[in-house]
């Protein structure tokens, strides 16, 4: 079974969770290589399979990724060293400027890079959309309508397996 090891959960709007890391045992790269995983698909408690059907066993996160985790509140399994959650509720003070955010649903609602902290429209903050980059706003629910849920999300640019 091939090994991910210094390994990271990423994600992108377009192409869902994937795992980054240092590959061990494949047959196309040598031991080491950094590769990107297609999306996770499903997490047992033994391995984490890929939408390619490729099984990964996962050994030591990197210390950025436990870092990262650690600042947003988001803990590590400590079986599995996946993290409980890729993202995590936030509240509109909590968005600041450069975090990249979803609307009602981490995994299909829409994205947005936050581009004004919470004052800089009344009662909300200013974001721009990821997939239109058309500006706008969110503001907090004055009225007695359920509440927006906001996520804020680790995002990258990299959507396939590559080496380097």
């Amino acid at each position: 079974m091939r090994q991910l090891n210094n390994w990271a959960v990423i994600g992108t709007s377009l192409t869902g969770k994937h795992l980054q890391g240092e590959i061990i045992g494949h047959y196309k790269w040598p031991d080491g290589t950094f590769v990107t995983t297609s999306p996770i698909q499903q997490v047992t408690p033994d391995y984490v399979i890929t939408r390619s059907g490729t099984r990964y066993q996962l050994l030591k996160p990197s210390q950025e990724y436990v870092e990262w985790c650690n600042e947003r509140g988001i803990t590590i399994n400590a079986e599995l060293g996946l993290p409980d959650k890729t993202c995590h509720r936030i509240n509109l003070a909590e968005a600041k400027n450069g975090m990249v955010i979803a609307v009602d649903n981490p995994d299909t609602g829409n994205r947005y890079t936050v581009i004004g902290e919470y004052g800089s429209v009344p009662n909300g903050i200013r974001v721009k959309d990821l997939t239109t980059g058309i500006e706008t706003y969110i503001t907090d629910n004055l009225d007695n309508i359920a509440p927006l849920e906001l996520f804020a999300i680790k995002e990258t640019d990299n959507e396939e397996v590559t080496a380097r």
